[in-house]
């Protein structure tokens, strides 16, 4: 058997440390938690969603120090013309500090890298599982997205001059 294949994958899976999964839980793919934190814009992608509509995918890394630090999660943001999806994106730019050019439109790029304070959320969910049984699945939702708190300006003295530290 050739091992000279066109898509490569080097993993070194030869490793004795590395053993086959038994399918249990893995705790790294449990959701972040429900709670306040800072979270990181990992990527912000624009996509198609399941039922055909233009939707802004969002990746989110947890910063804030606890046991959900460095942990993922993803928001959906729905694209269409609608009133409270317009809303709810306006609230991710302005959190995240985006400029909104003349046309009202932002570049999802400029999200990358953008610290926000927001909510994480769980949400039930009525869903059919491989089988055709249906299920309740939960999600995680960001909401309640507002910006980062400014850091307060050094003391002044007299002219305007900052105090020396």
């Amino acid at each position: 058997m050739s091992t000279d294949f066109v898509s490569y994958v080097d993993l070194n899976l030869n490793e004795e440390t590395v053993t086959p999964w038994d399918g249990t839980a893995n705790p790294a793919f449990d959701p972040v938690e429900p709670g306040e934190y800072t979270l990181e814009v990992i990527d912000a992608t624009i996509q198609q969603s399941k039922k055909g509509n233009p939707t802004l995918v969002v990746n989110y890394r947890v910063l804030s120090d606890g046991a959900m630090k460095g942990k993922e999660c993803r928001s959906w943001y729905s694209l269409n013309n609608s009133q409270g999806s317009r809303g709810r994106l306006k609230q991710l730019v302005l959190a995240a500090g985006v400029v909104i050019d003349e046309r009202g439109g932002f570049s999802a790029e400029a999200l990358q890298g953008a610290q926000i304070q927001a909510t994480i959320a769980h949400e039930d969910y009525p869903a059919v599982d491989k089988d055709g049984a249906a299920v309740t699945r939960t999600g995680v939702r960001v909401i309640k997205e507002t910006a980062m708190p400014k850091a307060p300006l050094p003391a002044t003295t007299g002219r305007g001059r900052h105090a020396a530290a």
